[in-house]
């Protein structure tokens, strides 16, 4: 993503924060943002998928089923287990 981009997704949830707290009772804390930046990943997960489908032109329905499935992956995505692998040679 540019920066052009990068500034356009980081105004437009800026907004959406402000809008949220005005109407919701958020916490003043780092997970409000921490949420809009993981809808953000999804949908750019989403996008950037949708845009290398085979389909041509691909669909809107396959773009809003992209969407549906990486935001239902988000919160196996916090949970994720990560163990290490055993090293070559055994070590």
């Amino acid at each position: 993503m540019d920066a052009h981009g990068l500034h356009f997704c980081e105004d437009t949830l800026r907004s959406v924060l402000d809008v949220l707290h005005r109407r919701l009772d958020l916490p003043d804390d780092a997970r409000p943002r921490l949420a809009g930046d993981m809808l953000v990943a999804a949908w750019r997960h989403a996008l950037g998928g949708w845009a290398a489908e085979a389909a041509d032109p691909p669909s809107a329905a396959g773009l809003a089923a992209r969407v549906r499935d990486a935001m239902a992956a988000l919160p196996g995505s916090l949970t994720l287990p990560a163990t290490p692998r055993a090293e070559a040679g055994g070590r």
